[in-house]
């Protein structure tokens, strides 16, 4: 979907776009209709470029617009004009947890529609809700709390009801650089509880305090990954049976691992958690400097504070795939199911203005 923003004549990007908004809409990985509204018109798209595409790819432009199977589904297009400006944030730095930004449906009071659709159990599944729905809505919670402090820090600083000592630097002190900080730990934090979610719906060996982002998907060499990123022997399973979004969620890991290109991200978590992360708008020069802080500019942190939440949101992402693909393997399997339907947390506390569409019941199969 990037690539058909920097280039609309894609044909080939457009028909990409709409077959993977599709397989979502399958999964229920986000709300049907309008992935399947979506996937629509980029169709629509890739047939009035295909003449530009041909120029360029020959026969393959041809190829992936006839892969695409057709679908009746109104058309879907997010007006950001229509938005409010917290909402106008969360688009412009594609932070909707939907699949995709254009997604976010303004009229709807709850228009972050990523969920955990229904689970399948053995039959002598202990009584009550699984515990990946509460663990899934306070990933959802928090991320979107992290979110939320982040657009209050750099689009709309709180008043300040306390004075700061200056210390003659340029550094910047307030609510708001804290609320810039909590906001990057949080999105960074995300990821170990990802971890651990995905070790209770995939049933991973391990105590959870000792289970951490980096280290759950990998055998490990001590507190390194092996050179040869070898699969622990439950994740391994789920991959060879087609769970590509398990191996997205390990690939991931060793990216943020020591070494991996996202790691300043940890470290940068840790840094703001054990010690003091300065913020300054003008050069990161220290008055004094100090073992026990680092000092930062304020544009540069902001930037790393929304890089983090995407790393958080695309962990989401893959967890919530990763547990639909295992469901649709499970489905697939037959069986007697019997269902226990899990309603919406709002509707149940007695807010009744939002009424579900057909396509956003939730349930939990078990059987």
């Amino acid at each position: 979907m990037g690539a058909v923003q920097c280039d609309p004549g894609n044909s080939i990007a457009s028909s990409g776009a709409a077959k993977l908004l599709l397989y979502l809409a399958d999964r229920r990985v986000g709300r049907p209709a309008v992935l399947r509204g979506l996937a629509q018109r980029y169709m629509r798209l890739g047939r009035e470029t295909l003449d530009t595409a041909r120029a360029h790819s020959g026969r393959r432009a041809d190829q992936a617009v006839e892969s695409v199977q057709p679908v009746e589904a109104p058309e879907w297009e997010l007006d950001l004009d229509s938005l409010g400006d917290y909402e106008q944030f969360v688009a412009r730095h594609r932070l909707v947890l939907s699949p995709t930004v254009e997604g976010l449906d303004p009229g709807l009071k709850r228009w972050d529609a990523l969920r955990v659709d229904s689970i399948r159990e053995p039959i002598d599944a202990p009584h009550g809700v699984p515990p990946i729905f509460a663990m899934f809505n306070l990933l959802k919670a928090d991320f979107l709390a992290a979110r939320w402090l982040a657009y209050r820090a750099i689009e709309d600083p709180p008043t300040e009801s306390a004075s700061y000592g200056d210390t003659l630097d340029y550094a910047v002190y307030g609510v708001s650089g804290s609320l810039l900080t909590l906001a990057h730990r949080s999105a960074i934090d995300l990821l170990d509880r990802v971890a651990v979610a995905a070790s209770e719906y995939f049933r991973l060996p391990g105590e959870s305090r000792h289970v951490y982002f980096w280290n759950r998907w990998h055998v490990l060499d001590g507190r390194r990954l092996k050179q040869s990123v070898e699969w622990q022997p439950e994740v391994r399973v789920e991959i060879e049976a087609g769970n590509l979004a398990v191996a997205a969620l390990g690939e991931l890991a060793e990216d943020i691992a020591e070494g991996g290109f996202l790691n300043p991200q940890r470290t940068l978590r840790h840094v703001s958690t054990h010690r003091f992360a300065v913020l300054h708008d003008m050069g990161t020069e220290p008055s004094r400097t100090s073992p026990h802080a680092e000092h930062f500019d304020l544009l540069d942190f902001e930037r790393r504070t929304l890089d983090a939440l995407k790393i958080a949101r695309a962990a989401i992402l893959y967890l919530t795939e990763a547990i639909a693909l295992c469901e649709g393997r499970l489905a697939a399997d037959g069986g007697p199911v019997g269902t226990l339907i899990v309603p919406p947390h709002h509707y149940v506390r007695g807010d009744n203005e939002e009424l579900h569409e057909p396509d956003d019941q939730y349930e939990d199969g078990s059987g």
